[in-house]
């Protein structure tokens, strides 16, 4: 199961002109790294069994375990909170609503290294 965040049109316009596939796929590893913290956990299979790259011309953060996807959706499940204590469904989304300004605060300082 991956998950995929879009842009909105001026932001897009943006990130296709200025901003390089290793600075997409370094946008991937940030999102997934704030993200940690939302992933339930119980062995750690979920949240550790990760793979972030390029497809095509998007950084993707893709979650491998077998029941990602029915944890991404969340339909009944009662999430453990002893080892991460934020764990939810949609862990992209509750990230993105308090984290957000952290990921471009990041993005922004590797542009401005000159990555």
């Amino acid at each position: 199961m991956s998950v995929s965040f879009r842009l909105n049109r001026p932001a897009r316009e943006i990130v296709e002109k200025h901003i390089t596939p290793q600075a997409k796929l370094f946008m991937a590893n940030e999102v997934r790294r704030l993200c940690d913290p939302y992933v339930p956990y119980d062995t750690g299979n979920l949240a550790d069994n990760v793979d972030v790259l390029l497809e095509g011309d998007t950084g993707v953060v893709h979650y491998k375990a077998p029941y990602a996807r029915k944890c991404y959706e969340g339909d009944d499940i009662n999430f453990h909170t002893e080892k991460h204590a934020l764990a939810t469904a949609h862990w992209d989304k509750a990230m993105f609503q308090t984290r957000k300004g952290d990921t471009t605060k990041a993005v922004q300082a590797y542009i401005d290294r000159g990555n």
